[in-house]
């Protein structure tokens, strides 16, 4: 129900929906003419991604719903799976372009890396919403967020492997950079899950 009430609002404004997919993309194909394809990518992903998922929960606090869905008898997990699937479908039609763009520029193998980022940016956005009382709050929230995520993700350090947005930059098709992000990603569910239940 809240997943397909997300997706309409996302569709509802067809100049919206075509400027939110267009403007990616013209970043992504302006920064892979000048050799920075997946540096635009992964800092769209980061910056939008986190900050958008957030702002659809917010939406959902001020306008009255999160508490009454909070308090209905759907599980909260599940609740949060299905505001989590609506955002990522969201993010994959936004990004799509974008990723083809980046994938022209760089290679295919910026598309796996950058699939895993999107799953993660939703994950801590939605986590990030869901802690904030208001919008700004969520944006303080997001700013405090997104910074080690840009820190980590330019450090040249094999540790970083472990989030799937330094794949973005430097794509690697070997087992660590292939395994690592996708435990990354698992714990980082498992993780909000677990919070999530005991709200």
């Amino acid at each position: 129900m809240i997943g397909r009430m997300m997706l309409r609002e996302f569709s509802q404004n067809k100049k919206t929906a075509v400027l939110k997919v267009a403007v990616p993309f013209v970043i992504v194909a302006g920064a892979g003419i000048a050799g920075y394809a997946g540096l635009g990518l992964a800092m769209l992903l980061i910056f939008t991604g986190v900050i958008g998922a957030g702002m659809s929960v917010v939406r959902l606090k001020t306008g009255g719903l999160y508490d009454r869905l909070i308090a209905s008898p759907v599980g909260k997990t599940d609740l949060f799976l299905e505001i989590a699937g609506a955002q990522t479908l969201i993010l994959v039609v936004q990004y799509l372009p974008a990723l083809a763009a980046a994938a022209y520029f760089t290679g295919p193998a910026v598309i796996y890396p950058a699939i895993l980022s999107l799953l993660m940016v939703v994950v801590i956005g939605i986590a990030i919403g869901t802690a904030s009382k208001g919008l700004g709050d969520m944006h303080l929230n997001a700013t405090l967020a997104v910074l080690p995520l840009l820190l980590a993700t330019f450090v040249p350090f094999s540790a970083t492997r472990i989030l799937p947005f330094h794949g973005i930059i430097a794509p690697e098709l070997t087992v660590p950079g292939i395994v690592l992000p996708v435990v990354t990603l698992i714990v980082f569910s498992i993780l909000f899950l677990s919070w999530v239940s005991r709200l």
